[in-house]
C-alpha cells in the first residue's frame, strides 16, 4: 500500500512541471507584444535627448558652457614627498622606490 501510494505520489508531482509548462507556453506569445511596447518605452525613456529636455525643463537645469577645474599645488603636506621623489630620481633605478601614505 505505501509502495502504490510513493507511486502515486510521484506521478503527480511529475506531472505538475508539465502542466504549469504547457498553460505558460500559451501565455508568453501574446505577452510578447507586450514586452515588445515595453522595450519601446524603456528605449524612449533612455533617450539622451528626452533625458536633457526633462533636466533643462522642469528641473531648470542648463548645460555648462565649459567647466574650468581648479589647479593643484604642492602643499606643505606633499611637498616634503615630491622632494622625495625628484631625489629618487637622481638616484636613478636602484633607488628605493617611495610610496605615498595617507594621500
Amino acid at each position: 500500500m505505501v509502495f502504490l501510494a510513493l507511486v502515486t505520489l510521484h506521478v503527480l508531482i511529475a506531472e505538475k512541471p508539465v502542466s504549469i509548462s504547457t498553460s505558460s507556453n500559451s501565455r508568453r506569445v501574446p505577452n510578447k507584444s507586450g514586452y515588445e511596447k515595453l522595450r519601446l518605452e524603456v528605449a524612449e525613456l533612455e533617450a539622451p535627448a528626452r533625458i536633457v529636455s526633462a533636466a533643462e525643463g522642469p528641473l531648470g537645469l542648463r548645460q555648462p558652457g565649459s567647466v574650468n577645474l581648479p589647479r593643484r599645488t604642492p602643499t606643505t603636506a606633499t611637498r616634503p614627498l615630491l622632494e622625495l621623489r625628484a631625489r629618487a630620481r637622481t638616484l636613478g633605478p636602484a633607488a628605493p622606490r617611495v610610496m605615498p601614505t595617507g594621500l
